[in-house]
């Protein structure tokens, strides 16, 4: 569905395999995602901002650069080439100028070498970052904890009760019913390297999914919704993040539940 990376197939198999309602809420979805990513645009990116982590800081870095119609084609071409079905079913094939700014973006922290070829290096905020940690540093030494206990307080109003997986208070999961279908919400905050991250997950019913494995920079199009950046400080701030992207989520799902 929307919003996986699973093993390549042709794109008219998977679709063939669907029901009727997963084929019905992949366009939706889609077509959602790409007006989700037009409000988030031309907002100012009001929510991406809210998320303190090196990919965020390098992307919003990346479309600081671009011209107006640049930033149209990255915003585009990223939701169609994440959702591969939706656009297949809405007709919308990757333009060659999204799909030149959609390379240039995954190849702005590689380089090239004689040897080696083509190789990934890590963006200057991850420098930054990487640079601070081996120093000594505990600007990022943050109380998971007490991220944890202030995560729970935010979302349960919103999720209601939660449950702890694998036997361990690090990583925990809501289910909400939502009109016929049942988002589960998972939170982990017992990462190496990220501090805290979030996803979602829509089914019809057991293991009938409509997606798998959702956040809002997957919709977008942009990997991975974590936090790698907080300070002690920040601790309040992620948490009514999380819940204010799972609202956001949630009623966005509520919407597409309906007519469908």
């Amino acid at each position: 569905m929307s919003g996986t990376n699973k093993t390549r197939q042709p794109v008219s198999d998977k679709i063939r395999r669907m029901n009727a309602i997963q084929k019905a809420f992949t366009l939706e979805f889609y077509r959602w995602a790409l007006k989700d990513a037009q409000r988030e645009y031309s907002e100012g990116f009001p929510l991406l901002r809210r998320i303190k982590s090196t990919t965020m800081t390098e992307y919003l870095e990346f479309v600081d650069k671009l011209s107006t119609s640049e930033k149209r084609n990255l915003r585009i071409g990223m939701v169609k080439a994440t959702h591969v079905e939706g656009a297949f079913l809405a007709g919308n094939k990757l333009t060659e100028s999204e799909d030149k700014l959609i390379k240039r973006h995954q190849e702005q922290n590689r380089r090239f070498d004689r040897l080696l070829g083509p190789i990934s290096v890590l963006s200057r905020s991850e420098e930054k970052r990487m640079k601070e940690l081996p120093s000594g540093s505990k600007k990022y030494q943050i109380d998971r904890q007490e991220l944890r206990a202030v995560l729970k307080k935010e979302l349960s109003p919103i999720l209601g009760e939660h449950i702890e997986t694998f036997g361990s208070n690090l990583e925990w999961q809501y289910s909400k019913p939502v009109g016929s279908w049942t988002v589960s919400t998972w939170v982990d905050t017992g990462g190496r390297l990220a501090q805290l991250s979030y996803h979602h997950v829509v089914s019809l019913r057991p293991h009938v999914y409509l997606v798998d494995y959702t956040s809002i920079l997957s919709w977008l199009g942009i990997p991975g919704t974590y936090w790698n950046l907080l300070t002690k400080a920040d601790i309040p701030h992620a948490a009514k993040s999380v819940a204010l992207l799972t609202s956001h989520f949630i009623k966005a799902i509520s919407k597409l539940e309906k007519p469908l």
